[in-house]
């Protein structure tokens, strides 16, 4: 057991050295690797972790005329508090990750304005004093197109989107001060990494 551990570790590293990984950012080492197939954003896979918001592909328009089409309430949610919107320019590196985060009191919502991306995310997992961790065994990536934003579920696991090739521009809306005050990243509950 000890030997794996050791190997996963050296396997890791050398993952690492290639063009850094978000292993660099958590303060624990990881002790083994899961992986991941990256899946297609679609429900009803997707709904546990949150809400898709895309033009159906076989819906009426709610409204329409001339020269507007609306699709309406693709996806709702309850804000108490202002909104804060933001801009992240993230680069494409090597798809390893060895912790995620989540946001207690508020949903993200995730669009793309540039490229597609993929997006790791874990179920809201819940302990006693507030030390949830996320499990790396039930972490899903999802591959979102252009066209398609995400509003994730309060609580949901998640990473930073990883940009399919190139980089990619995204806009991210949370409850004010949620990025800096309800963001708290947090290894997988075994030390592992997941890799997809």
């Amino acid at each position: 057991m000890r030997n794996t551990a050791l190997l996963a570790l050296l396997a890791l590293a050398l993952m690492g050295a290639q063009g850094g990984t978000t292993i660099e950012e958590s303060s624990l080492p990881a002790v083994g690797v899961v992986t991941a197939a990256p899946e297609p954003l679609a429900e009803p896979a997707f709904k546990p972790f949150g809400q898709i918001i895309e033009v159906p592909a076989d819906a009426p328009p709610t409204s329409e005329s001339a020269v507007v089409r609306y699709w309406g309430g693709l996806a709702k949610a309850r804000f108490h508090e202002e909104i804060e919107f933001g801009v992240l320019k993230i680069r494409m590196r090597d798809r390893v990750v060895a912790e995620l985060e989540r946001h207690r009191r508020s949903p993200e919502f995730l669009v793309a304005l540039d490229g597609d991306f993929f997006l790791p995310v874990a179920p809201y997992s819940v302990s006693k004093g507030g030390n949830a961790l996320p499990d790396a065994a039930r972490v899903k990536v999802f591959h979102v197109r252009p066209g398609q934003a995400v509003l994730l579920h309060r609580g949901v696991w998640h990473a930073q989107p990883f940009p399919r090739a190139g980089e990619c521009l995204f806009i991210s809306a949370a409850r004010d001060g949620t990025f800096r005050k309800d963001t708290v990243p947090r290894p997988f509950r075994g030390r592992e990494a997941v890799k997809f």
